[in-house]
């Protein structure tokens, strides 16, 4: 007898881009993977392996140097991939949202984080006042932040690494998307803060019912909070599945020499 089958709120299905020209650079190769409904599945890799790259073309951020060759992004039951610009805005951070890698450059640094994240709303849906004030603080609340008011109004220079990562995770969530992508939001953090926003991801999505995609260079962040795994190695997939099979006993070589790196 089977348990039920799980939903996939996203199917990447055989993405390929490359660089714009005419010897144009592949940077990925037919990559195919899902992400289950409420699970938190980990992109792992290297430096130019694609893992960013496959973040942006999720969302339709790919640069202008940057062209989608084939494959289908398949969220909610529909093929985005085809999406224009304007369809996606409508999806990018109502239904899809994104925390960037460094926030510090992510975030305007003349406009106040409370600022930044009302923006985000307005930007599908009318708000204003008491509301949107609340709606503010609430997902600064919700990234784990003790002293929300002070967070809004302040500039994201005048906060540590830590706050500016939960702010952008809170300008990502405001808007109560289904799915997040998570893009080296640990990289820059100490070990004492990379567990507390590793940790926060692991209560959004019991809390808010988020499905996440994380993107790393670092196993352990996978070992820690992902539920599955894929990991690239330049621009394809060359191992994925649960993630304690897949690192307990990996298949590829790629895999096997990302484990013993992490032991040196």
């Amino acid at each position: 007898m089977t348990g039920p089958v799980q939903e996939n709120i996203l199917s990447v299905q055989g993405l390929s881009v490359r660089l714009c020209g005419e010897n144009g650079t592949d940077i990925l190769r037919s990559v195919s993977f899902d992400v289950p409904s409420g699970m938190i599945v980990g992109i792992v890799g290297g430096s130019g392996s694609g893992k960013t790259t496959l973040g942006l073309a999720v969302t339709g951020l790919l640069p202008a140097a940057m062209e989608r060759l084939s494959g289908r992004i398949i969220y909610g039951g529909r093929d985005i991939s085809g999406f224009s610009s304007a369809e996606m805005r409508v999806i990018r951070g109502a239904k899809i949202g994104m925390a960037f890698q460094e926030p510090m450059s992510a975030f305007d640094p003349v406009m106040t984080i409370g600022a930044q994240i009302a923006e985000t709303v307005l930007a599908h849906e009318a708000a204003s006042g008491p509301a949107l004030r609340e709606r503010v603080l609430a997902a600064l609340r919700s990234s784990g932040i003790s002293d929300p008011v002070r967070v809004a109004a302040a500039y994201p220079f005048e906060l540590s690494g830590g706050l500016r990562q939960r702010a952008m995770i809170a300008q990502a969530i405001v808007c109560g998307p289904n799915l997040l992508i998570a893009d080296e939001p640990t990289s820059s953090l100490d070990i004492d803060t990379q567990g507390k926003v590793l940790d926060l991801f692991k209560e959004l999505r019991c809390s808010l019912g988020l499905s996440i995609i994380l993107i790393t260079h670092d196993l352990g962040v996978v070992r820690r909070t992902a539920d599955r795994v894929v990991v690239l190695c330049r621009g394809s997939v060359v191992e994925q599945g649960d993630v304690r099979q897949v690192l307990t006993f990996p298949h590829a070589v790629y895999t096997r020499t990302l484990l013993e790196a992490e032991m040196i």
